[in-house]
């Protein structure tokens, strides 16, 4: 009986303990949280000259889930519109870009087949059923004399150019 009573104190100690734990855990949470709040808050007011107040909110969120990221991008932003001109100021040296006329498209059939390029020179068939005959009888060329497809492809235009 004896050892029930002492297991059953060790359950309860045990039990006692880990509500305390508990507790520090939720105080701990809290004070975690308001530090963030206060840290977003102080982020939030560092740059206050570059966040609209109607979008505090939303910046807000954005320190909150990646502080290291907003920060950048809010000091990117603050730089920008430092280096901007005010509103009315003209730039002195301002370049304005030369508007060129977009060059057109080419259609690649009528664009001229340059000096080196196999078949250069040489006039296109006009004839597609002619193109479709050479391609059949090479096939039947490499099919009977068993040749490579070019080899026959070379002797059926031979025959049907002829």
């Amino acid at each position: 009986m004896n050892g029930q009573q002492g297991v059953d104190g060790s359950v309860a100690a045990l039990e006692n303990e880990l509500a305390m734990e508990r507790a520090k855990n939720a105080v701990l949470l809290e004070k975690l949280l308001a530090y963030e709040d206060d840290l977003s808050e102080s982020r939030l007011e560092e740059f206050s000259d570059v966040i609209p107040n109607e979008d505090r909110d939303y910046w807000r969120g954005q320190f909150l889930e990646n502080s290291k990221a907003a920060s950048e991008f809010l000091g990117r932003l603050r730089n920008r519109m430092q280096a901007a001109p005010a509103a009315g100021e003209v730039p002195e040296a301002v370049a304005v870009p030369v508007k060129t006329a977009p060059r057109p498209l080419h259609n690649r059939a009528s664009a001229p087949m340059p000096k080196g390029a196999p078949g250069a020179g040489v006039a296109p068939s006009a004839d597609p059923d002619l193109a479709a005959r050479i391609r059949n009888r090479a096939q039947e060329i490499a099919n009977r004399d068993r040749v490579s497809f070019t080899a026959a492809f070379s002797r059926a235009e031979r025959e049907l150019r002829a």
